[in-house]
């Protein structure tokens, strides 16, 4: 694979992994974090990493997809006003 596949992968996973917002975001977040040091891991370990970076964009392509929306967010407060 290829260093620009390798790339894209993250990249997208990155994206995924911030919308999805739970405890599999944060683990595809460290994922691409320990990838990112590929030069100090075996070779073994790092191509177990990309194949896990694999897995999981596969399964959020398959199942979700990312909406954006608008969060307004409306807030009461008091004040004073002269009669």
């Amino acid at each position: 694979m290829s260093h620009e596949q390798i790339q894209n992968i993250k990249k997208e996973l990155a994206e995924y992994a911030q919308a999805e917002g739970t405890e599999i975001g944060e683990a595809c977040d460290l994922l691409i974090t320990i990838s990112n040091f590929s030069n100090y891991l075996s070779v073994e370990f790092s191509n177990a990493v990309i194949k896990e970076m694999e897995l999981h964009l596969g399964n959020f392509k398959s199942c979700y997809k990312i909406v954006e929306s608008e969060i307004i967010q409306t807030i009461k407060c008091r004040s004073l006003e002269e009669k």
